[in-house]
């Protein structure tokens, strides 16, 4: 870095040791050396500040850069802690600077204004750097911008520095180390010898915060003993208490409450209640619901603390809790809040993921039997969806957070909500594939259903865990589920329900090879729904007909009942059951020779299921069109192969994509 500078016979040395390790900050070194670089060479006042949480290493970072380039400033450097609100004055420390800087005691101005002038006078001809640790607003930055570009000023803050006395000056926000790096940063404590499983437990304990990550390396260093270490983090039920030090102090508890202090109580209460949420992860939407708060109020709010560096913004809209911030904020709410309080908020959570699930669910499966759910708790405000892409949208975004909200619905007993949102992503789950998710969670169904002790709930539920276990070919599991949904359901005597239940066994059949059953219980399926006047199981039922009669090799009784569950498909509205149809037919016709109508209705059931977000139908419907492109010779059956291979693979399909791989192979 080549920085020119003016050579002044008074040198000041005012800065602080660096610090003995700096791991994983090399890119932010980088910029900070390239923004001032860029400044002087516009002929500005190199400003730049330096930005993150508490804990996050900002000091570290920046007296590293300016013990390194402190040569380039050749007449000295200024340093100085403002210490927050609370910190030193600013008249102080402008008249400690002018002494450093060779102003006579009896020439120091006594207001800021000249002092701020005299400051910058004494700079006019000298190359210093200025650094500021721990401003907290932009207005403290001002008296202490030199006149020159020939001086750098470098601020460190734990809040978000805005205004228009930020305007062309540069910030470099600081954030969590990466895991790799946090293991590094242990080890250059600890030796190059603390690896392993051990040290990985310590890392995700500290979740990348490096003033955490130097308190457990002084704590290990000292009791030598890691493994203890972990089991105490595991023990523990103050989960800040295991960074004491020796003497009773916590270095990190007081940074967090140094942030906290600080806040207006309606922003604490905001950071109190995240904290106690189990959601590692909230919407203005999903926040605004736990705080029974309007959204434009929540949205200032969240982003009052993201301005603080108490939360994480990742996005428009999104906002993350450090889990250690969050740790401090749930003790701190356990110290202020009324338990009901927090429960309530809670519910209110839970309501809201469960009713919008729902809601995206039924555009993805409007034929869903309804099964009715209580309104949400007052104050929660589900979302509504305009489209089926918003709503899958919306599910993958916040399918973290989802399965997260369903697993502590059943801690928390809230049992009917965790029924309805088990259900609400059976669906989502089958079309992108993901076969275990939807075992584990149909499981969590069929326990909600049998704490609530509701027969046709626990009916349903097991049901679609013997789907689940179907689709996943585990058929003796899918076969005691759906014996046991059969017989619950033959007690309630739903001709509808038992129309279900046949058609899950008649799929559990045909995919286990025995076509006879198969087409007894699609037979059985067909029946039931007629009597129930359901039209779109009636399709459902007609295509697990036709697939049984095709496999059977009867093709005069397969072709008319698969042409009838398209017809019914189209007037029902069963966007599923049309796939399905058109992949039915599509092989009737490959079997009876018609090359160019089967491609031609495989290719419209592949692009169908590949638009309705259908990926698991998608996979098996593109392997069937690529092997009636590979029996004609079309050299597009081998890129279909790879696609359909590709497909079953991102859904750990690896028998299924082995068998598309031996045809590639070949």
């Amino acid at each position: 870095m080549h920085l020119e500078g003016v050579a002044a016979p008074h040198l000041a040395r005012q800065l602080p040791a660096p610090p003995r390790v700096l791991v994983g900050r090399d890119p932010e070194l980088g910029l900070l050396t390239a923004a001032i670089e860029r400044m002087r060479a516009r002929d500005e006042v190199p400003v730049l500040v330096v930005e993150g949480a508490a804990g996050m290493g900002k000091s570290s970072l920046v007296l590293r850069w300016a013990h390194d380039h402190a040569d380039v400033f050749q007449d000295g450097q200024l340093f100085a802690d403002l210490g927050g609100d609370g910190g030193a004055s600013i008249l102080a420390v402008l008249q400690g600077f002018l002494r450093a800087l060779g102003v006579e005691p009896a020439g120091l101005p006594q207001e800021v204004g000249l002092a701020a002038a005299a400051y910058r006078g004494v700079l006019a001809q000298r190359s210093v750097l200025i650094l500021l640790e721990n401003v907290v607003s932009a207005e403290q930055i001002q008296p202490f911008v030199p006149g020159t570009a020939a001086s750098t000023l470098v601020v460190t803050s734990r809040v978000r520095l805005t205004g228009p006395d930020m305007n062309g000056v540069a910030t470099i926000h600081l954030g969590e180390l990466a895991d790799a790096e946090a293991a590094r940063l242990l080890r250059a404590y600890l030796g190059e010898d603390a690896r392993g499983q051990v040290v990985e437990a310590l890392v995700a304990r500290c979740a990348g915060l490096p003033l955490a990550l130097a308190i457990v390396a002084a704590r290990a260093a000292e009791e030598q003993d890691l493994p203890s270490l972990v089991a105490e983090f595991d023990d523990a039920e103050d989960e800040l208490e295991v960074f004491d030090s020796a003497d009773g102090g916590n270095r990190l508890r007081a940074v967090f409450t140094w942030a906290y202090t600080s806040l207006p109580e309606e922003d604490a209460r905001v950071l109190r209640v995240l904290g106690s949420s189990f959601a590692s992860e909230l919407t203005v939407a999903s926040a605004a619901s736990t705080l029974a708060l309007r959204g434009g109020t929540t949205s200032r709010r969240l982003r009052r603390l993201a301005s603080r560096n108490l939360l994480t913004q990742r996005g428009q809209f999104r906002f993350q809790v450090h889990p250690l911030v969050r740790a401090y904020a749930r003790q701190m709410s356990m110290a202020t809040d009324e338990p009901g309080d927090v429960l309530s908020a809670m519910c209110r959570l839970v309501d809201f993921y469960t009713h919008t699930a729902c809601a995206a669910d039924r555009l993805l499966y409007p034929n869903r039997a309804s099964v009715p759910l209580s309104p949400p708790a007052e104050g929660s405000e589900p979302l509504a969806f305009d489209s089926e892409d918003d709503a899958v949208r919306w599910l993958a975004e916040e399918y973290r957070e989802l399965r997260t909200v369903l697993d502590e619905a059943v801690r928390g007993y809230w049992y009917a909500q965790a029924w309805h949102l088990a259900r609400a992503l059976d669906t989502f789950h089958y079309r992108s594939g993901r076969l275990a998710e939807n075992i584990e969670t149909s499981r969590v169904g069929v326990i909600a259903a049998s704490a609530l002790d509701d027969s046709t709930l626990t009916a349903i539920a097991l049901r679609q865990l013997g789907r689940a276990y179907t689709r996943a070919g585990d058929f003796d599991e899918a076969s005691q589920c759906l014996h046991r949904a059969r017989a619950s359901i033959a007690e309630l005597g739903s001709d509808a329900e038992l129309g279900h239940v046949h058609h899950d066994l008649a799929r559990l059949a045909a995919r286990s090879g025995d076509h006879e059953t198969a087409l007894q219980h699609a037979s059985e399926a067909l029946s039931r729904y007629r009597a129930a006047h359901n039209t779109v199981g009636e399709s459902h039922a007609m295509n697990a007909l036709g697939r049984a009669q095709s496999e059977l090799g009867d093709y005069e009784a397969a072709i008319p009942s698969c042409t009838e569950a398209l017809a019914l498909s189209e007037k029902s509205g069963n966007r599923s059951g049309r796939v399905v149809a058109l992949d039915n037919l599509g092989v009737l016709r490959l079997r009876t020779g018609a090359f160019d109508q089967a491609i031609a209705l495989l290719s419209e059931s592949a692009r169908l299921a590949a638009e309705q977000g259908n990926h698991f139908f998608e996979a098996e419907v593109t392997e069937r069109l690529g092997l009636a492109l590979v029996s004609r010779g079309d050299e597009s059956g081998a890129e279909t192969l790879r696609r359909a291979r590709d497909l079953f693979l991102s859904q750990h399909r690896t028998a299924e994509a082995s068998r598309c791989q031996a045809v590639l192979g070949t």
